[in-house]
């Protein structure tokens, strides 16, 4: 087992029900990565993660993007969830973002979810990590206790030690 050599602290804050509704919101501008749930038009069963992305930018600024639109097409009953770096976690750069997307999209392939960006399947993280989740409800401050059962496939802690 390889030491790890990297923590993050990730606050969700979420859900919007609408990028109107997102765009409104000033707290999610320094927000890093995001994520979408629902579900496909064909897909049965609970709605879950199905796109997670990262910007540099306003996340509501970029899924207005006409190429982020179309991908959003495909999926219905749409949420989102902006996540920021909480003052704990290592420095937030494009890389410790893409690092931490990577760890996403390979954990959520193992887990059998069908996401709808599978680019980063093609290599693992490059360094042992781990990512601790805080979900946090759009309205106030406080930690949301019972995550909704949207995001039950991303866990609120997830460890990577490079195997």
């Amino acid at each position: 087992m390889n030491e790890i050599k990297k923590l993050y602290v990730l606050e969700w804050r979420g859900p919007y029900n609408s990028l109107d509704e997102l765009y409104a919101d000033s707290s999610t501008i320094d927000g890093s990565i995001y994520l979408i749930t629902g579900k496909e038009k064909y897909e049965r069963g609970n709605e879950h993660v199905k796109y997670i992305g990262i910007t540099e930018r306003d996340p509501a600024v970029r899924l207005r993007d006409r190429d982020h639109k179309e991908k959003q097409g495909k999926i219905q009953r749409k949420k989102y969830w902006v996540g920021s770096f909480s003052k704990v976690s290592n420095r937030n750069t494009r890389a410790h973002v893409e690092l931490i997307e990577t760890l996403f999209i390979h954990y959520l392939f193992i887990q059998d979810v069908r996401i709808i960006n599978k680019d980063k399947l093609k290599k693992k993280p490059s360094v042992p990590l781990t990512v601790i989740n805080r979900w946090i409800l759009k309205c106030d401050d406080c930690h949301k206790v019972n995550k909704s059962s949207r995001l039950a496939d991303l866990p609120d802690v997830i460890l990577y030690d490079g195997e």
